[in-house]
């Protein structure tokens, strides 16, 4: 169902000309609007002695119109205000000039200068765009500020439709500043779907047409060394894009797998790419999450140089993890979810047994606690300043 908002007032207050204002601002907000006009009285678009004025008038109850540039159908008949809303496609909002009875959202203009009340109360609109101030008003504008109106109604649809959908694309913190009609065709275009744990997604050097949008538990991105060892590169959890490649044909060069049940936004990279060309706000949210990774990349290979200690090494894991992944607890902040010695191992790259070692001098120096393969960071600020210590100085 596509939104409507109607723009409500007396004639005289300039609704036309306040519409010519408002849709170009919305344009800017990235928004296809389409305007539905009330007239009180009998009106005729068709020129006198046209080929489509005169099928008309020879008793056709439907007339249509189609050039290279524009379409019309005339619907020579009585029809309902919402059979013709129900007609309108392809726009995020439709607007209409009048219909203030309407079962709908409305944006009352009030002008001082005509004299009058208002044409309903300032209660019943989600907005009044005044020169005067409005007793009862929730929100209002300037007559001169288009713009702002177009913001807010922008949020306003934002707020709508993350209350009432159950596309959970809403929630993704990188795509919040897509417009509602792209994350409605990225969903319709999509699917959820649940993956056990231990499920590959993504291969090394084996192509994959999938686009994968982690919605809920977490997912491993690893390579796997010239011994076949396994390294750990990243943990991602809720609201992450896991692909490396999304535009180019390359094959993925990292593979990625879930590390605990999760569900994930999937659809193919010919319909994400399609509506990447459609709303560049989605390509630009694809580029800040390749560089926020990108960024993060940095920050690991800083913590891979040779001269580093195993025990920072895994000190600055364990902090890391604990901020993106922690849950306050009474001892301390708890990683929400298992890890095995064995994964610590492939996050670190060395062998089990060193990794082992170091938890169990972590534990006894009072830094963490391992119940279940949960982790517990006790003190998160003796941890950070552990592994924040010159490399130069021995710590155990």
């Amino acid at each position: 169902m596509i939104p409507i908002i109607s723009v409500i007032a007396y004639s005289g207050t300039g609704k036309t000309t306040f519409l010519e204002k408002l849709i170009p601002e919305l344009k800017k907000n990235g928004l296809r609007v389409a305007v539905v006009k009330h007239d009180a009285h009998e009106f005729e678009i068709d020129k006198e002695g046209k080929d489509s004025y005169r099928i008309t008038k020879a008793g056709a109850s439907v007339t249509g119109l189609v050039s290279a540039s524009k379409s019309v159908i005339m619907e020579n008949r009585p029809s309902a205000v919402e059979e013709v809303f129900d007609k309108i496609t392809d726009v995020d909002l439709i607007l209409t000039e009048g219909f203030k009875t309407g079962n709908w959202a409305k944006i009352m203009l009030h002008r001082q200068a005509t004299g009058k009340d208002l044409p309903i109360p300032a209660e019943d609109c989600i907005a009044v765009v005044s020169d005067v101030p409005v007793v009862g008003a929730k929100e209002q504008f300037d007559l001169n500020d288009a713009a702002s109106v177009a913001e807010f109604i922008v949020h306003y649809l934002k707020k709508r439709y993350v209350g009432k959908s159950k596309n959970m694309l809403y929630k993704v913190p990188f795509l919040q500043d897509l417009n509602p009609s792209t994350l409605e065709g990225l969903w319709k275009d999509g699917s959820v779907e649940e993956f056990k744990k231990g499920t590959i997604l993504l291969s090394a050097r084996e192509m994959s047409e999938i686009v994968f949008i982690q919605l809920t538990g977490k997912s491993a991105i690893y390579n796997l060394t010239l011994s076949g060892d396994r390294k750990v590169i990243f943990i991602f959890g809720k609201g992450i894009l896991l692909n490396d490649h999304v535009m180019t044909n390359h094959a993925p060069s990292v593979y990625c797998e879930t590390i605990e049940k999760s569900k994930i936004f999937v659809i193919s990279k010919k319909a994400f790419i399609k509506w990447m060309g459609k709303d560049f706000d989605l390509t630009t949210a694809v580029l800040n999450m390749q560089e926020w990774k990108m960024w993060r990349m940095g920050h690991q290979l800083k913590n891979t140089n040779g001269s580093i200690y195993m025990e920072r090494k895994l000190a600055a894991k364990l902090w890391k993890l604990a901020r993106d992944f922690g849950e306050e607890k009474e001892n301390g902040v708890e990683i929400n979810f298992n890890l095995s010695i064995t994964f610590l191992s492939d996050m670190l790259g060395c062998p089990r047994e060193t990794t082992s070692r170091i938890c169990r001098v972590f534990q006894d120096q009072g830094l963490i606690t391992i119940n279940r393969k949960r982790i517990t960071i006790l003190d998160p600020d003796r941890l950070a300043a552990l592994y924040k210590i010159s490399h130069k100085k021995k710590i155990f």
